[in-house]
């Protein structure tokens, strides 16, 4: 019971932490609640019974700059093709900046999009399947992970429908390639290319130069979550294959 109530209690200690850097619009607090982040996982994860970054498949093995690289690149491929579905449907343009404006919101976009990737994925797919499976069947691990990860998105609450659809489902693939590898880097990879690829050309704060309007959210909210489905069929195959590479 006790053992029980450490381990939730961490978990939602992790979650506050990965909403700090957000919390302040200034790029110095972001750096270092990211660094406090990182910081005390190590600890946080030994508190709860597990030890060190391999028991939740982060550790360097051979292989896992080719699993991360995959990974970003289907991750930017697949908000790629999300946004050139959006520009068929919707008058869409993009503005380029100057180089070095260019430069910094591609850095900025690189880590906001990694520390997301990399918080959400040792919370939700490392530390909470880890734990969870231990104890309850993989299908029910499975549920709890989706239903936790489309909750930690509550903060932005008054998005539409297919939006909590499309991150029930994006749950789902990013839980995909840790069970099948027993590796977190595809992972991690998926989610970090498609954030930064959502970042630079869906979002105002990237190249997108017309401000979105509501019928334009809930356009890309469908096409996003008619996307994942297919990417859902699409990292089976991929995570097999990846899987019967990997060399611990």
């Amino acid at each position: 019971m006790h053992s029980n109530l450490r381990v939730f209690g961490i978990f939602f200690i992790l979650v506050i932490l990965s909403y700090l850097p957000f919390l302040f619009r200034s790029a110095i607090s972001f750096v270092l609640f990211a660094i406090l982040f990182f910081a005390v996982f190590p600890f946080l994860l030994k508190l709860s019974g597990l030890q060190g970054l391999k028991s939740i498949g982060l550790h360097l093995h051979t292989k896992w700059r080719a699993f991360l690289l995959l990974g970003v690149g289907i991750g930017v491929l697949f908000n790629t093709l999300v946004y050139m579905v959006i520009r068929s449907i919707h008058e869409v343009e993009m503005t380029l900046p100057t180089i070095q404006d260019m430069i910094l919101i591609i850095l900025f976009a690189m880590a906001t999009a990694g520390f997301s990737a990399f918080s959400e994925e040792m919370i939700f797919r490392g530390y909470l399947i880890k734990h969870l499976s231990s104890r309850i069947p993989i299908y029910l691990v499975t549920g709890v992970v989706i239903t936790m990860f489309t909750l930690y998105h509550l903060p932005q609450w008054g998005l539409p429908t297919p939006y909590w659809i499309r991150y029930a489902v994006m749950a789902l693939v990013f839980t995909i390639p840790l069970v099948i590898t027993k590796s977190l880097w595809l992972s991690v990879g998926l989610h970090w290319g498609g954030n930064m690829a959502f970042y630079l050309l869906l979002s105002e704060h990237g190249f997108l130069s017309v401000e979105k309007s509501m019928q334009m959210v809930e356009s890309i909210g469908w096409v996003s979550a008619c996307a994942g489905f297919i990417l859902l069929i699409v990292m089976y195959p991929v995570s097999k294959w990846m899987g019967g590479r990997r060399d611990v």
